[in-house]
C-alpha cells in the first residue's frame, strides 16, 4: 500500500487546525464528515461534507452547522491526495476545544443517489444526542 504517513497526518493536523479555527468563540468541539469518490485521484468538484459544532451557553450545550469554506475542502483535498493508495469514501473528525482531534475513515462503497453517505449523515444528525450522552444535558461549572 502507497502511503505518505507523515504527509497524511501533517495533512490531518491541518485540518484539524483550520476547523478550530472557523469555529465560533465558545464552541468546545466540532465534528465533521466529508465524503470523496473512491479511485478518483484528483477529486475536483466531488467533495461534500458538513460541519456542525457545539457551543457551551452556560445553561445549556448550543448546536449548529457551519458554512464551509474552500480552505477546508482544499484541506480535506489534501488528506485525500497524501493517502495514496489507502483512498477512503469518508473522513469523520471531531477538534476539541484544545485542538485535540480523533478521526474515522471510511472504505465503503458510497451509496448511489446521496449527496451525503447516510451511515456518516445519521452520525451528524444524532451528534446532538451524543454530545449530550458523553458530557450530560449543561456545561459543568
Amino acid at each position: 500500500m502507497n502511503i505518505d504517513v507523515v504527509e497524511r497526518q501533517r495533512a490531518l493536523v491541518a485540518l484539524a487546525a483550520r476547523l478550530h479555527e472557523i469555529a465560533p468563540g465558545g464552541v468546545v468541539q466540532v465534528y465533521a464528515g466529508f465524503q470523496a469518490p473512491q479511485a478518483d485521484d484528483e477529486i475536483e468538484g466531488e467533495l461534500n461534507g458538513a460541519i456542525i459544532g457545539v457551543a457551551n451557553l452556560g445553561d445549556r450545550w448550543g448546536f449548529g452547522q457551519f458554512d464551509q469554506d474552500p480552505i477546508t475542502f482544499e484541506l480535506v483535498r489534501g488528506v485525500y491526495l497524501a493517502s495514496g493508495d489507502d483512498r477512503w469514501t469518508t473522513l469523520e473528525i471531531k477538534v476539541d476545544h484544545d485542538r485535540e482531534f480523533t478521526i474515522s475513515l471510511g472504505y465503503d462503497p458510497l451509496p448511489e443517489g446521496h449527496d451525503l453517505d447516510p451511515r456518516v449523515l445519521d452520525r451528524l444528525q444524532g451528534y446532538n444526542a451524543s454530545f449530550v450522552a458523553e458530557h450530560g444535558p449543561a456545561p459543568h461549572g
